[in-house]
Protein backbone atom coordinates (compact mmCIF):
# COMPACT_ATOMS: atom_id res chain seq x y z
CA UNK A 1 0.00 0.00 0.00
CA UNK A 2 2.96 2.30 0.90
CA UNK A 3 4.60 1.86 -2.49
CA UNK A 4 1.65 2.35 -3.95
CA UNK A 5 0.88 5.75 -2.46
CA UNK A 6 4.22 6.68 -3.27
CA UNK A 7 3.91 5.64 -6.79
CA UNK A 8 0.61 7.93 -6.92
CA UNK A 9 2.30 10.61 -5.36
CA UNK A 10 5.30 10.50 -7.72
CA UNK A 11 2.86 10.26 -10.77
CA UNK A 12 0.91 13.55 -9.82
CA UNK A 13 3.64 15.28 -9.11
CA UNK A 14 5.38 14.41 -12.58
CA UNK A 15 1.62 15.16 -14.01
CA UNK A 16 1.66 18.74 -12.32
CA UNK A 17 5.05 19.83 -13.16
CA UNK A 18 4.14 18.87 -16.87
CA UNK A 19 1.06 21.08 -16.95
CA UNK A 20 3.16 23.71 -15.07
CA UNK A 21 5.31 23.54 -18.21
CA UNK A 22 3.32 23.77 -20.55
CA UNK A 23 1.91 27.37 -20.83
CA UNK A 24 5.72 28.40 -21.52
CA UNK A 25 6.15 25.84 -23.84
CA UNK A 26 2.93 27.06 -25.81
CA UNK A 27 3.53 30.71 -25.53
CA UNK A 28 6.94 30.06 -27.06
CA UNK A 29 5.44 28.31 -30.13
CA UNK A 30 2.75 30.95 -30.09
CA UNK A 31 5.60 33.87 -30.16
CA UNK A 32 7.41 31.90 -33.20
CA UNK A 33 3.68 31.77 -35.17
CA UNK A 34 2.31 35.29 -34.06
CA UNK A 35 3.41 38.50 -35.95
CA UNK A 36 3.71 40.40 -32.16
CA UNK A 37 7.53 41.60 -31.99
CA UNK A 38 10.00 43.90 -32.84
CA UNK A 39 10.97 43.18 -37.12
CA UNK A 40 13.84 44.50 -39.14
CA UNK A 41 13.03 44.42 -42.44
CA UNK A 42 14.35 45.30 -46.25
CA UNK A 43 12.07 47.39 -48.60
CA UNK A 44 12.30 46.71 -51.98
CA UNK A 45 10.28 49.35 -54.55
CA UNK A 46 8.72 47.00 -56.96
CA UNK A 47 6.41 47.53 -60.15
CA UNK A 48 2.36 46.89 -58.74
CA UNK A 49 1.84 44.50 -61.30
CA UNK A 50 2.85 41.31 -61.32
CA UNK A 51 5.43 39.34 -61.42
CA UNK A 52 6.69 42.95 -59.54
CA UNK A 53 9.80 43.28 -60.80
CA UNK A 54 12.21 45.41 -58.56
CA UNK A 55 12.03 48.88 -60.02
CA UNK A 56 15.56 49.77 -61.69
CA UNK A 57 17.72 52.28 -59.95
CA UNK A 58 15.20 52.58 -56.79
CA UNK A 59 17.22 52.65 -53.50
CA UNK A 60 16.16 49.61 -51.12
CA UNK A 61 16.13 50.96 -47.81
CA UNK A 62 15.65 49.06 -44.21
CA UNK A 63 13.18 50.00 -41.44
CA UNK A 64 11.58 48.64 -38.41
CA UNK A 65 8.34 47.32 -37.57
CA UNK A 66 6.89 46.64 -33.88
CA UNK A 67 3.85 44.97 -33.99
CA UNK A 68 2.28 45.10 -30.35
CA UNK A 69 -0.15 43.24 -28.66
CA UNK A 70 -2.94 44.95 -28.70
CA UNK A 71 -3.42 45.40 -32.26
CA UNK A 72 -0.96 48.62 -33.12
CA UNK A 73 1.96 49.34 -35.70
CA UNK A 74 4.89 51.21 -35.25
CA UNK A 75 7.12 51.82 -38.15
CA UNK A 76 10.23 53.77 -38.84
CA UNK A 77 12.37 53.81 -41.57
CA UNK A 78 15.93 54.62 -42.80
CA UNK A 79 15.38 56.07 -46.09
CA UNK A 80 19.14 56.61 -48.20
CA UNK A 81 19.54 60.28 -48.67
CA UNK A 82 18.41 62.42 -50.47
CA UNK A 83 14.69 61.63 -49.65
CA UNK A 84 12.02 63.84 -48.08
CA UNK A 85 11.85 63.44 -43.94
CA UNK A 86 9.74 60.86 -42.53
CA UNK A 87 7.99 60.75 -39.53
CA UNK A 88 7.16 57.62 -37.21
CA UNK A 89 4.34 55.36 -38.80
CA UNK A 90 1.27 54.64 -36.76
CA UNK A 91 -1.03 51.91 -37.29
CA UNK A 92 -3.17 48.72 -36.60
CA UNK A 93 -2.51 44.94 -37.47
CA UNK A 94 -5.19 42.01 -38.18
CA UNK A 95 -4.81 38.60 -37.94
CA UNK A 96 -6.65 37.02 -40.93
CA UNK A 97 -5.85 33.41 -41.21
CA UNK A 98 -3.63 30.86 -41.03
CA UNK A 99 -0.01 32.26 -41.40
CA UNK A 100 -1.43 35.49 -43.37
CA UNK A 101 -1.53 39.02 -41.49
CA UNK A 102 -2.87 42.42 -42.92
CA UNK A 103 -1.82 45.98 -41.70
CA UNK A 104 -1.72 49.45 -42.18
CA UNK A 105 0.34 52.57 -41.21
CA UNK A 106 0.60 56.22 -41.80
CA UNK A 107 3.36 58.93 -41.75
CA UNK A 108 3.83 61.83 -42.54
CA UNK A 109 7.03 62.98 -45.52
CA UNK A 110 8.24 67.04 -44.98
CA UNK A 111 10.46 68.29 -47.76
CA UNK A 112 13.20 70.62 -46.65
CA UNK A 113 12.62 74.71 -46.90
CA UNK A 114 16.15 75.87 -46.54
CA UNK A 115 18.45 75.63 -43.45
CA UNK A 116 16.33 74.63 -40.23
CA UNK A 117 13.43 74.74 -42.22
CA UNK A 118 10.95 71.91 -43.03
CA UNK A 119 7.12 71.87 -44.25
CA UNK A 120 4.38 69.20 -44.59
CA UNK A 121 4.89 67.26 -48.03
CA UNK A 122 2.57 64.60 -47.79
CA UNK A 123 1.09 61.85 -45.42
CA UNK A 124 1.78 58.44 -46.68
CA UNK A 125 -0.86 55.20 -46.15
CA UNK A 126 0.99 51.72 -46.84
CA UNK A 127 -1.06 49.19 -46.69
CA UNK A 128 0.01 45.51 -46.08
CA UNK A 129 -0.22 41.77 -46.63
CA UNK A 130 2.56 39.69 -44.89
CA UNK A 131 3.11 36.05 -45.04
CA UNK A 132 4.83 35.16 -42.07
CA UNK A 133 6.67 32.00 -41.94
CA UNK A 134 7.85 31.69 -37.65
CA UNK A 135 11.08 34.44 -37.74
CA UNK A 136 10.84 35.59 -40.79
CA UNK A 137 8.21 36.97 -42.91
CA UNK A 138 7.52 38.35 -46.44
CA UNK A 139 5.19 41.48 -47.28
CA UNK A 140 3.54 43.16 -51.04
CA UNK A 141 2.91 46.67 -49.79
CA UNK A 142 1.10 49.21 -51.74
CA UNK A 143 1.22 53.08 -50.94
CA UNK A 144 -0.77 56.29 -51.53
CA UNK A 145 0.22 59.36 -51.00
CA UNK A 146 -2.24 62.28 -49.62
CA UNK A 147 -2.59 66.01 -49.01
CA UNK A 148 -2.95 68.15 -46.18
CA UNK A 149 -7.02 67.96 -46.19
CA UNK A 150 -6.29 64.06 -46.40
CA UNK A 151 -7.38 63.63 -50.38
CA UNK A 152 -5.69 61.01 -52.62
CA UNK A 153 -3.08 62.95 -54.82
CA UNK A 154 -3.03 62.26 -58.62
CA UNK A 155 -0.20 60.60 -60.34
CA UNK A 156 2.45 62.67 -61.87
CA UNK A 157 4.99 65.28 -60.72
CA UNK A 158 8.71 64.43 -59.48
CA UNK A 159 7.90 61.89 -56.96
CA UNK A 160 5.36 58.68 -57.10
CA UNK A 161 2.18 59.13 -55.78
CA UNK A 162 1.86 55.91 -55.05
CA UNK A 163 3.61 52.11 -55.97
CA UNK A 164 4.38 49.05 -54.10
CA UNK A 165 7.54 47.69 -52.29
CA UNK A 166 8.07 43.69 -51.15
CA UNK A 167 9.55 43.33 -47.60
CA UNK A 168 11.38 40.98 -46.39
CA UNK A 169 11.95 40.91 -42.40
CA UNK A 170 13.64 39.35 -39.66
CA UNK A 171 12.24 39.00 -36.13
CA UNK A 172 14.45 40.67 -33.26
CA UNK A 173 12.16 40.16 -30.61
Amino acid sequence: MIKMTKRFVGSCTILVLGLAAAPALSAQDENQSNIEGVWFTQVTPVNCNPPRLPIPNAPIFRGLHMFSHDGSLTSEAAFPVPSPLRSSGLGSWQHTQGHVYTASFRFFRYQEGGPGLVSFLVMRLVTITILLNGNQFTSFDQFQDYDADNKPLPPGGPMPTSGCNIQTATRLQ
